[in-house]
């Protein structure tokens, strides 16, 4: 699966990889999903839900502040 868009919110992610927004926050809670934390929002790079579906994530979190 090929990701169009540069960055998702929790909500477009949870859509494309068809699990709760929940699930989302979580992942990227626990490093499983790379994601940049904008003060309270949280921005998941294409690149980063595309290493996760590849079984390549790397377990970061960016801080955008």
């Amino acid at each position: 699966m090929e990701t169009q868009q540069r960055a998702y919110t929790v909500a477009e992610a949870a859509e494309v990889l068809r699990v709760s927004q929940w699930l989302v926050r979580e992942a990227c809670r626990r490093g499983q999903l790379r994601s940049i934390r904008l003060g309270a929002r949280i921005i998941i790079p294409g690149s980063a839900i595309q290493a996760f579906l590849d079984g390549e994530s790397d377990g970061k979190e960016e801080n955008g502040e």
